[in-house]
């Protein structure tokens, strides 16, 4: 959000700083006789589209006004502009503004539906992997610690493994997460495991330590399970 942030003040700077650079070259280049004033609507666009139409109607009125009273029809002749001229001018940088931040606010308000629609079904979906590994939890005390240990783990290694060379194409902010996320999950097929062998303080024997091993199995087809039901979920690719 912060990196968002800076980066629409820079194209806030940078629209500003544009326009007067056109100011300096539409004089240079002999006023407003020429083709020039045209290039306003670059600054106008970029103002319109990121902030909105009306930080765009602003620029298009300093634009206008830029291009308006103090800017000479031509330069070397020493000849102003009629004032309807850059009236007119003025009048189409603000509708134009208008239009392309209309345009942007619509799309910008759509976007930001979709973002806290996507939301809601991520926070569903991980209170879905909560209360699964709170079962597990529930059926072995020990579980808790070991899923936040777990989880704790998965962030710290997937952050230090996206430093390689061979794991920065794969590994971005998103996979981190995602995993992370679904990192409690490892151990819900405990749930499968008899009492007698899940809660038994003791050593296991060979036989019943086999048998403890089976819950990685059960965790795993009972996702492969879910995962036909949904087979474009990432959470669930990445839980298995």
């Amino acid at each position: 959000m912060a990196r968002l942030r800076q980066r629409k003040i820079d194209l806030s700077l940078f629209s500003y700083l544009l326009s007067a650079a056109i100011t300096v070259f539409v004089y240079m280049t002999g006023g407003t006789s020429k083709v020039y004033p045209n290039l306003m609507y670059i600054p106008i666009a970029i103002a319109a589209s990121v902030y909105g139409k009306w930080r765009g109607v602003i620029l298009a009125v300093i634009c206008g006004l830029l291009m308006g009273p103090f800017m000479p029809l031509d330069t070397a002749l020493h000849i102003n502009q009629q004032a309807v001229n850059w009236v007119v001018r003025l009048f189409i940088y603000v509708v134009i503004a208008l239009v392309i931040g209309y345009f942007s606010d619509f799309h910008r308000a759509e976007f930001e539906e979709k973002v806290k629609k996507e939301k809601e079904i991520a926070d569903a979906q991980m209170a879905v992997v909560y209360a699964m590994a709170k079962l597990a939890e529930f059926r072995d005390s020990d579980t808790g610690g070991h899923i936040e240990r777990v989880t704790e783990l998965c962030h710290l290694l997937t952050t230090h493994l996206r430093r390689r060379g061979k794991y920065r194409d794969f590994i971005d902010d998103d996979y981190i997460e995602k995993l992370t996320r679904v990192s409690p999950l490892h151990d819900i097929g405990k749930v499968g495991i008899p009492d007698r062998i899940l809660l038994n303080p003791g050593p296991l024997t060979a036989k019943e330590f086999e048998i403890m091993k089976t819950h990685t199995t059960i965790g795993a087809k009972t996702l492969l399970e879910v995962k036909e039901k949904f087979p474009d979920n990432r959470l669930l690719e990445l839980s298995i």
